[in-house]
């Protein structure tokens, strides 16, 4: 079908024409996929060079199969996890291809790839859940074990509207109300606050929220590492850029949210993969500078203003990955306002190239790429 993707599409040329248009009917969806992969049903599933290709066809494909080679050679995970996880995304996909009756548009193909990746590393999304390794196990795959407790803590930045509207207590929200550093919108179809002030406030978790969302992981840094950031006129901007928030376009009003080292020492940590940050575009797995490389249990997030300025090192500060945290585990934390951001920084489609081949030149050409994953998955 032109300009469509459709189950057909992964089927082996010699299936035979009978059989490709019974697919299209079909509700098995295991028998579905045996097919589609093999080249019978007693055949033994696996992921078709068609799949892989779309994958790697486009710059966020292309990023995510990069972070799986750079995960490999850093001893992160073996090469059987990563198998695994592309046989259960291809899964998930024809699962997804199998909602669209006249087959996937190719301008959406790309979206739909990631929309199943990102469906079978989510975990439990039930509203205060602190499990984040889903039902596959695939999150949290290097777990930090001990070691030195930072003094400062750690930081997390995420949007403010979502912070007041479904994790900080009602009472702290009223409070804040009161002493008019929440100004509620006026003239707005939508319910929302105005900030007054940068803070600090102390603030709690409501009964049922987490900070991080559930299903997902909460993505942390060293507090100190973003002191001059956080003190600056034009603060959003600049914490959104060292921590790689590329999804955060211009106009939106974020937090820092810090939470003391004690709070932290009980809980499952560890270094971000691939598999945490599934389809984020700027998650990296190897950092470039060799002493961010030796801190062997942080990742280091992608430094957005250096991406955008063709800068030949990108770091930005190192991080980590933990479950959501509940209210049982963090009874209150300390928030600062940043304000809104005004930039966009480093979201272009030509920062999206750019980024790929920068991940892909460590392995050689798109062709290499790909070669070398073909290995992985043979």
């Amino acid at each position: 079908m032109a300009g469509r993707v459709d189950l057909t599409s992964y089927v082996p040329e010699g299936i035979g024409s009978l059989v490709r248009l019974a697919l299209v009917g079909t509700n098995d969806l295991n028998l579905l996929a045996r097919i589609a992969t093999t080249n019978g049903v007693g055949g033994v599933l696996s992921v078709p060079d068609r799949f892989l290709d779309d994958v790697l066809g486009a710059p966020q494909g292309c990023v995510v199969a990069c972070n799986m080679l750079d995960c490999l050679d850093l001893g992160l995970v073996d090469e059987s996890f990563v198998a695994d996880l592309w046989l259960k995304w291809y899964q998930a996909f024809i699962d997804r291809v199998r909602a669209f009756r006249r087959g996937v548009p190719r301008s959406r193909l790309q979206q739909e790839l990631m929309f199943a990746l990102d469906a079978v590393l989510q975990g439990p999304s039930d509203p205060g859940s602190d499990d984040c390794t889903g039902a596959n196990d695939l999150r949290l795959r290097c777990v930090v074990r001990g070691g030195p407790a930072p003094t400062a803590g750690f930081t997390h930045a995420t949007r403010a509207d979502l912070f007041v509207d479904h994790v900080m207590h009602r009472d702290d929200r009223r409070r804040l109300v009161a002493g008019a550093v929440l100004l509620p919108s006026a003239g707005s179809a939508a319910p929302g606050f105005k900030w007054r002030g940068h803070g600090p406030w102390r603030v709690a978790l409501k009964d049922g929220a987490t900070l991080g969302r559930p299903g997902g992981v909460v993505w942390l840094t060293l507090s100190h590492t973003l002191v001059a950031d956080i003190a600056s006129v034009d603060a959003a901007d600049r914490v959104r850029n060292r921590l790689g928030l590329v999804h955060h376009a211009s106009g939106v009003a974020l937090l820092a949210i810090r939470i003391e080292s004690g709070v932290m020492a009980g809980k499952k940590v560890g270094r971000p993969t691939f598999a945490d940050a599934g389809s984020h575009r700027r998650f990296r797995s190897m950092a470039d500078k060799s002493v961010n490389r030796r801190r062997k249990t942080w990742g280091c997030s992608v430094d957005l203003s250096l991406l955008a300025g063709g800068e030949k090192w990108v770091d930005g500060v190192p991080e980590r990955v933990a479950c959501p945290l509940s209210r049982r585990e963090a009874v209150s934390v300390e928030i600062r306002y940043l304000g809104e951001t005004r930039t966009d920084l480093g979201s272009d489609p030509a920062d999206d190239v750019a980024f790929a081949e920068r991940l892909s030149s460590r392995h050689g050409l798109c062709d290499d790429v790909r070669g070398r994953m073909k290995r992985v998955l043979a």
